[in-house]
């Protein structure tokens, strides 16, 4: 009893730690350290004639001004569009700003210095990813300095680009990305959308080297993605995906796309895939039937409808 006539009282809830994991996977709070396919992008970009790049990772320390919130939109639109192609390929992408990584993250892990990459080791081992892509983009004319050097660089008006792809998990620099695209000239709208259009064209190309290594099977990432489809409601979407959960070699699956009909996961699989599509097939549940297809590569397609 308080002084006040009134009863406190103490409450002491707790958790363990395989709960706790489980709810935040659950509910894509949190990505499992175990998972072996996640792209981080380690990219500086630059607009114009700015004096110094803009860095997700250290921009909480720039100043906010025109030109700096000019290029922090030109990169966002870049990682948004770079992160639904690799979705589309079945890679987990690491969005920067729209997952507000630099404040997300502990600040004794974001580099205090961004020349070397051993800088930033602390930062990509907090996320376990495998694929690295490091580099810069600068978008307008170019211009003399350190970044810049040796790479032949012009005074036009252009796109240039340098991007390396690196595998930690096999130790393999996997490819490096180094050209310029001219710009055309003309008003600012002429000249956004043709830097949205050549934009795309570096999405592309870095799009088309990972699913090389990926249809050759040389990545050494053991996994799939399921989009399971169907007349469901989210309770039974979520019914559903917690039976194909018990299947033996699915590993940590986590959702990466939902909507009213189709729901996409994120798998790492420990058994043959078709092994996988075996088990699957022969999954009997109570309330629901189940159509299992594979769509190309690690890409399975399970429809699903309820018993009548």
């Amino acid at each position: 009893m308080e002084e006040t006539g009134k009863f406190s009282f103490v409450i002491n809830i707790t958790i363990s730690k395989d709960n706790l994991s489980s709810l935040l996977k659950k509910r894509s709070f949190l990505k499992s350290s175990q998972s072996s396919y996640c792209i981080l992008p380690l990219i500086s970009f630059s607009y114009e004639l700015e004096k110094d790049s803009w860095s997700w990772w250290d921009s909480e320390k720039k100043t906010s001004s025109v030109k700096f919130d000019k290029t922090k939109q030109f990169a966002q639109s870049f990682f948004d569009s770079l992160g639904r192609e690799f979705t589309k390929i079945g890679f987990y992408f690491i969005d920067p700003i729209f997952q507000k990584t630099a404040k997300a993250v502990p600040s004794s892990l974001l580099p205090k210095k961004n020349k070397k990459m051993k800088y930033f080791n602390p930062l990509i081992d907090f996320y376990s990813c495998d694929i690295i892509l490091s580099g810069f983009i600068h978008v307008g004319k170019s211009r003399e300095g350190e970044v810049y050097s040796g790479i032949g660089l012009n005074t036009t008006d252009g796109l240039d680009f340098m991007i390396k792809a690196f595998n930690r998990k096999t130790k393999e620099n996997l490819f490096e990305l180094k050209r310029q695209i001219p710009l055309k000239k003309g008003g600012k709208k002429v000249f956004q959308k043709e830097v949205d259009l050549k934009s795309q064209k570096i999405i592309e190309s870095l799009i088309y080297q990972l699913s090389f290594y990926q249809e050759q099977g040389s990545l050494g990432l053991d996994r799939l993605m399921i989009a399971l489809q169907g007349n469901l409601s989210y309770p039974e979407k979520e019914r559903v995906i917690n039976q194909i959960k018990k299947v033996d070699g699915l590993n940590n699956i986590q959702i990466v796309y939902l909507s009213s009909q189709r729901a996409v996961y994120k798998v790492e699989i420990s058994k043959p895939l078709n092994q996988i599509i075996k088990k699957l097939k022969s999954l009997s549940l109570k309330d629901f039937s189940l159509q299992v297809r594979k769509s190309s590569g690690s890409k399975l397609e399970i429809y699903a409808k309820t018993k009548k």
